[in-house]
């Protein structure tokens, strides 16, 4: 992710090409990332969605949209989009999958599964069912503003998810309520909505 701030195009285009050069150089092609992760910055411009896209870039994720309508998407199950930054792109590759991150999690971990810095939130043999419980009480209110049903659920926050070893070691427990990590993919469909707008405040 570029800074999205104030900068040109071409400043985007120049930190977007010297990113994923390094990746590619260090790590070679094979880890060169398919989703593009924007989740801090306040609105995206078109010129930002347009650059994802020729950037060949799967699925976008956005964080912070205007209050009002992450509401409004949450509630008519429209968190995840296509979004069409140029109108005179109809039909072409500038469209890119979006998801909006939803209101009741954000990017940060689900309500009570911060492991870090709070044992507390820990799961232990003796509160593993009510732990999953909850976590599965969770998620179902989370997909209730999804159309799809793979969901995008954070585990981390702002200066957390430096420890590991703590995490992996506590989502394995969570699992037993038949829950499977991966890596961000986007499953849309026909009913998709488009998103045809210049700029998302």
């Amino acid at each position: 992710m570029p800074d999205e701030g104030a900068p040109s195009y071409q400043d985007m285009l120049a930190n977007m090409q010297k990113g994923l050069r390094y990746i590619q150089r260090e790590f070679g092609q094979d880890a060169r990332p398919r989703v593009a992760w924007s989740i801090d910055p306040f609105g995206h411009s078109s010129s930002y969605g347009i650059l994802n896209a020729m950037f060949d870039f799967d699925f976008f994720v956005v964080g912070r949209i205007d209050f009002q309508e992450k509401a409004a998407r949450f509630a008519t199950k429209t968190m995840e989009t296509v979004w069409r930054p140029s109108r005179s792109a109809e039909g072409t590759s500038r469209d890119i999958m979006t998801a909006v991150l939803d209101p009741l999690q954000f990017y940060s971990y689900p309500p009570g599964f911060a492991f870090e810095g709070d044992t507390k939130t820990w799961i232990t043999d003796s509160n593993v069912k009510d732990r999953a419980d909850a976590f599965a009480q969770f998620i179902k209110k989370k997909a209730a503003g999804f159309a799809t049903n793979s969901l995008l659920v954070p585990f981390g926050s702002d200066f957390q998810f430096t420890k590991a070893s703590i995490n992996y070691y506590q989502r394995p427990s969570i699992s037993k309520s038949k829950v499977k990590f991966k890596t961000p993919h986007f499953q849309g469909s026909l009913k998709t909505p488009i998103r045809s707008d210049k700029i998302w405040p």
